[in-house]
């Protein structure tokens, strides 16, 4: 087993939406945290979590555990819903212990649960994944990000990266074109759809981000299954925060330093083929841990 190190930046191709539930009058706020400054002042920088990123893979990686290789989809349980697509919860299992040999299995037969981790009953199974968060390349994060990331270009303030986009939603009802679609008598005063504009905080398309991932002890066929599914995600644009329906949060990524950590071998990005390869050939059809109930097939 290895552990991998993938550094790079990423580039919004499209103007990126992410808040955290901060709201400046009517403007939909980015998300922030605060960073030192050299000089020992706080500022506060819009940051896309790692969080959210790791809840995209987490989906797409549920998608391809619950698709069979004919290509059909498994339906499961609400419980095994939540163990793929959000990574399960914590509940008392009535004194019942875990099958550790159960869990082991599990872990080698998907070995994506086995990289992101999850909670079955009341414990948690460590994950092997630790994704960064993105942080922009700008004046006031500069010298926390590696010099050989910092790019050739001028570094602007963060507020030089940021904007604030209107949307409209219109009042259809009030379109003579489609007034034919409605019954007269829903044409009320209460009827919904009326008119409204909103303000949504971006970064502008261009802002360029440092992002690390951290792979640790995993195995070949681990390693594989994680590139696989990053690089779908990255096929799908490498869409982050929200708002995706109207262009917002697409991504261009360029992880392009690597490297190993106690290993004697001499990594190269060719390598992560074979890894990805492995992994497709590894791949078995697991809903029937599912179907079954993993997490209570995984209790003695």
């Amino acid at each position: 087993m290895k552990t991998f190190v993938l550094e790079g930046v990423c580039t919004a191709i499209s103007s990126i939406s992410h808040n955290g539930g901060e709201r400046n009058g009517t403007i939909v706020q980015l998300r922030r945290e605060k960073f030192v400054q050299p000089k020992g002042n706080v500022v506060e920088i819009p940051v896309i979590s790692g969080n959210s990123i790791r809840g995209k893979i987490r989906d797409l990686a549920a998608i391809d555990i619950l698709t069979k290789t004919d290509g059909v989809k498994v339906q499961v349980d609400a419980d095994n819903f939540n163990l793929l697509f959000s990574g399960g919860s914590l509940e008392s299992t009535g004194g019942k212990q875990l099958d550790i040999e159960k869990v082991r299995k599990m872990r080698k037969d998907i070995p994506m649960l086995s990289v992101l981790g999850c909670s079955i009953g009341n414990v948690i199974l460590p994950g092997k994944v630790d994704i960064g968060k993105m942080i922009p390349i700008c004046k006031e994060t500069l010298h926390l990000i590696p010099e050989k990331f910092h790019g050739t270009e001028e570094i602007k303030t963060i507020w030089e990266y940021c904007q604030v986009e209107m949307n409209t939603r219109k009042d259809d009802t009030k379109d003579e074109n489609k007034r034919e679609f409605i019954k007269k008598e829903a044409l009320t005063d209460d009827l919904r759809g009326g008119q409204m504009m909103y303000h949504t905080e971006t970064l502008v398309a261009g802002t360029r981000f440092y992002w690390k991932i951290c792979l640790r002890d995993t195995t070949d066929i681990e390693t594989g299954a994680f590139l696989s599914i990053l690089q779908s995600w990255s096929n799908q644009s490498s869409q982050v925060g929200g708002n995706g329906r109207v262009g917002h949060g697409r991504l261009k990524v360029d992880l392009t330093e690597t490297s190993v950590i106690d290993s004697e071998i001499e990594f190269t990005n060719s390598d992560f083929v074979t890894y990805i390869d492995k992994a497709k050939e590894a791949k078995k059809d697991v809903t029937d841990y599912f179907e079954k109930g993993a997490s209570k097939e995984l209790f003695q």
